[in-house]
Order: C-alpha cells, then sequence, then structure tokens
C-alpha cells in the first residue's frame, strides 16, 4: 500500500508538468487537467443559478426553501461542492466512475481545490479527511472507491490529513441511485461504523456525488457519538432537485 501510494505521488509529480488533453474538449493542457473553459462550463451553474443553501449547498427553491433540510434536518456542518450534477460535470463522473479511469480523481480534485479557493472556503488545519466507504460490490465492479481517490488527491492538495480506514461499512447496500429518500434514510441509519481514534478530531466527509444528504448524515452521526468535535461535508457534486425528479420518472 505505501510503495503504491509512493508510486502514484512520483506520477502525480511527473505528470503534472507535460502535455495532455482535457478530458472533456480534447484540447491541449498541461498535467491531464481541464481547460480553463471546461473547468468553467461545469462550475458555471454554483454561480448562475441563484441562491443555495448555506448548510447542503443545495439550490434553494423559489420560495427560498432548502428541500433536503426541510426534509432531514442536518447533523454535520456546511457542505462544500465544487459543482452541481449536471451537464457537463455529469459527464466528468461518468467517465471516473463507470469508466474506470481513477486517473481522473487528480483531475478531479484539482477542480475541486480550485474552487475552495476561488470561494474562499478554508478547512481549518487540524480538519482530517475521511472518505465514505465503498461497498464491496461496487470495489468489484470499479476496482476503486472514488471517494478514497478524491480524498487522497485533495487532501495532498490542502496540505492536510487523511485517514481512509477510520471510518467502514458495517453491512453492504445496493446502488442507493435507484432509492427514493425514505429508502435512502432506512438503508444508511445504521450502515457505518468508525474507529475510537476519531475522538477529539475535527472531520471533512468526502464524497463524489450528495444527493439527499441521508449519507453524510449517517456518517455524521457516527462521528459525532464518537467523539468528533464537528463534521462537514465536501462533494464533487450536488443533485439538483430537478435532476432527481428528472431520474425517476425514466425509470
Amino acid at each position: 500500500m505505501a510503495y503504491s501510494l509512493r508510486l502514484r505521488e512520483w506520477l502525480d509529480g511527473v505528470t503534472r508538468w507535460l502535455p495532455g488533453e482535457c478530458v472533456l474538449c480534447r484540447s491541449t493542457v498541461r498535467g491531464g487537467l481541464l481547460c480553463n473553459i471546461c473547468a468553467g462550463e461545469a462550475c458555471r451553474s454554483m454561480t448562475t443559478s441563484g441562491r443555495r443553501c448555506p448548510r447542503c449547498c443545495l439550490r434553494l427553491d423559489a420560495r427560498g426553501c432548502c428541500h433536503d433540510c426541510a426534509a432531514l434536518v442536518p447533523v454535520f456542518g456546511q457542505v462544500f461542492a465544487a459543482v452541481d450534477y449536471t451537464f457537463p460535470a455529469n459527464l466528468l463522473l461518468l467517465q471516473f466512475k463507470q469508466q474506470r479511469r481513477f486517473v481522473l480523481a487528480k483531475t478531479l480534485a484539482t477542480l475541486m481545490a480550485d474552487r475552495m479557493h476561488d470561494t474562499r472556503y478554508v478547512l481549518p488545519d487540524d480538519t482530517i479527511l475521511v472518505p465514505v466507504p465503498a461497498t464491496k460490490a461496487s470495489l468489484r465492479r470499479r476496482g476503486f472507491n472514488p471517494a478514497a481517490e478524491l480524498a487522497a488527491q485533495l487532501a495532498r492538495r490542502l496540505g492536510l490529513g487523511c485517514k481512509h480506514h477510520w471510518l467502514y461499512r458495517h453491512h453492504e447496500t445496493g446502488p442507493q441511485k435507484f432509492l427514493n429518500r425514505q429508502q435512502r434514510l432506512a438503508g444508511t441509519a445504521e450502515l457505518f461504523g468508525c474507529s475510537s481514534k476519531v475522538a477529539g478530531h475535527r472531520f471533512a466527509v468526502i464524497d463524489d456525488v450528495m444527493t439527499t444528504g441521508s449519507t453524510l448524515n449517517a456518517v455524521s452521526r457516527v462521528l459525532l457519538a464518537a467523539g468528533a468535535t464537528a463534521v462537514t461535508g465536501v462533494v464533487l457534486a450536488r443533485t439538483p432537485v430537478r435532476e432527481r425528479l428528472n431520474d425517476a420518472l425514466s425509470r
């Protein structure tokens, strides 16, 4: 494991200055990152779609209400999301997760770090990053945990600690993308466990996509009950309510 991590760090350093292709438009960029135009398009809806919930980063409705926080009162702190799960950002997630392109973790973590810098979102220096654990089925299917890959790359860019095994699953579940809110809540209620080492530490839970917040809420309850001093969420993409409705209608 240590050798594999050192090898990835070495490759990251070598490729950082080499010419490559933007993963969306195929234009020439440095180090396999997104070009400025595609990065801007991926993040555009975050700055042009109106007001956001200050707690969970969901787009507020016409009445200024948060659909998710009204349905499930969060126990976590503020959530940072780099992009909405809409075009063209959804294409990045598709390549990353479904096409087994774990090498995109560097590209996506850089997008997250740049967006945090641009919005002046700063995690305290004592924050420890913990990825949401993947199911055994998804690990077999993809060969990697997207949240863990993002956490490792993001920790490197932010200069923060990262603990991959302090959070774990008690049991397995199926894909959540096919579940409604009630099913997600029931499926995550007793799903996670954590190490006793979390006591006295501040955490940022890392995930690739946040939909209803049920997973982050479940993880936060476990960490706080074990003595964590604070828990926030840092995700690549936030799923708008409209996209969830479209998914449900298309089933």
